[in-house]
């Protein structure tokens, strides 16, 4: 689901790191249409919560080795 499909009521958590983003990719509602915007576009959606902490960083990936 889409941050612009849900239903009335639902909140919205976004990490704060995603807030320091320029920009930000959300899906569009279907698997081919994406939508570049401002990470502050998340701010004008209803129920939005920015929340410090709420991720993991995920962990470095070890440089591909060549065969």
């Amino acid at each position: 689901m889409t941050a612009f499909g849900l239903p009335a009521g639902m909140p919205l958590l976004v990490d704060a790191a995603v807030m320091t983003r320029s920009r930000i990719v959300l899906g569009g509602g279907s698997r081919s249409w994406k939508v570049i915007a401002p990470a502050l576009i998340l701010l004008r959606l209803p129920g939005v919560r920015v929340v410090e902490g709420l991720a993991n960083l995920a962990p470095p990936r070890d440089p591909v080795q060549p065969d």
